[in-house]
């Protein structure tokens, strides 16, 4: 028989909404925003809190990957929450803008954005893989909604950091790659909130 704490911990993880890494994008915006705004100890206090929330999180991801990588999967494919793991790209390019502007440490921030790109390239191949292949297809009042911008916003988050820590031998080739995310968004942002407004007006 599990006991109660058990099962409060395993019902934790199983059902986790990847989503949650949304936490980390409004903290580390508020937090470089104060930063300009000239309210470095209160930036900076984001700043760690920014650091322990990125961490617990992907603890708590990894945990849920390891020991329930059937709902992992699930959710991964699903149609509306397959889009929210994407949060975990954009939470990626916030704190390494963070790291830039407050910090500054070039190389953590570099490391950001190629695994943010990589992880990237990862999630937003399964999102459209699973929202073409899949057999049966939810129709769209109850599928699109805001999170699918978070196509734009985790492509537009790796733009911006790019053009952070673009700099000596590769400075060219991480501007190109931050202005084609750029444009890229762009057109992720008219195709998402036209389905989206279509779905609001019509569905």
């Amino acid at each position: 028989m599990i006991a109660p704490a058990q099962r409060s911990t395993r019902s934790f993880l199983a059902d986790f909404f990847p989503g949650y890494f949304g936490l980390v994008m409004a903290t580390g915006i508020v937090s470089i925003a104060l930063n300009s705004a000239g309210m470095y100890l209160l930036s900076n206090l984001l700043f760690a809190i920014n650091l322990l929330s990125f961490f617990v999180l992907w603890v708590i991801t990894i945990l849920r990957l390891a020991l329930y990588n059937t709902v992992f999967v699930q959710d991964l494919t699903h149609h509306a929450r397959g889009v929210t793991f994407l949060s975990t790209v954009a939470a990626m390019c916030v704190l390494g803008t963070q790291v830039v502007v407050i910090a500054p440490f070039l190389a953590i921030a570099d490391a950001l954005w190629v695994l943010a790109g990589l992880l990237w390239l990862v999630l937003i191949y399964i999102f459209f893989a699973a929202i073409t292949v899949a057999e049966k297809k939810p129709t769209l009042a109850t599928t699109v909604d805001g999170s699918w911008l978070l196509v734009t916003v985790s492509t537009e988050s790796l733009a911006v950091l790019g053009t952070f820590i673009a700099r000596g031998d590769y400075l060219t080739l991480i501007f190109f790659i931050s202005v084609c995310a750029y444009f890229l968004g762009a057109m992720f942002y008219i195709l998402f909130i036209t389905l989206i407004l279509y779905r609001w007006m019509f569905a």
